[in-house]
This record gives C-alpha cells, structure tokens and sequence, in this order.
C-alpha cells in the first residue's frame, strides 16, 4: 500500500487564520447578544425596583410615617399622630 493514501491533508497558516478569525466573529456575536441580553435585564430589574419604592413610599404615605422624623429621633417606627 501507498503510504500516500492514509496521510492527512495539513491545512496553511492561511486557513488557519481564517479559520480562527471566524471563530472571533462568532464569539464577538454571542458577546453583543448576552450583552443586549443583559441591558434588557438591568432595565426590567430597574422597573421592578422602581414600583417597589413606589409602593413604599404609598405606605409610608398612608401611614403617617415621616422618615425624616424617624431619622431625627432614632426611633424605629414613628406614626405621625
């Protein structure tokens, strides 16, 4: 037998290049999506935070509590009379 026929086709520096210059473009993709990924969390996380300060402040409000006042004093809870 030919020792011709088992040996592998080696691939040029060239082809190699271009193979991991492909590989960078993909990676770089997948970055860009997690990140835009990750900015539409921080914003919906923001939200939720956002309507949670509101709900608290609505039930300070309710309650007569002033932060303010509590802070002053150094007491844990002050229900405005």
């Amino acid at each position: 037998m030919s020792d011709t026929v088992n040996k592998r086709v080696r691939r040029t520096i060239e082809e190699r290049i271009a193979e991991i210059d492909t590989q960078i473009v993909e990676c770089w993709k997948q970055l860009k999506v997690i990140e835009s990924k990750k900015q539409e969390a921080i914003v919906a996380f923001d939200g939720r935070i956002s309507k949670v300060q509101d709900k608290v402040r609505g039930v300070r409000q309710a309650a007569g509590c002033d932060y303010l006042r509590r802070k002053q004093t150094g007491l844990k809870y002050r229900i405005a009379e």
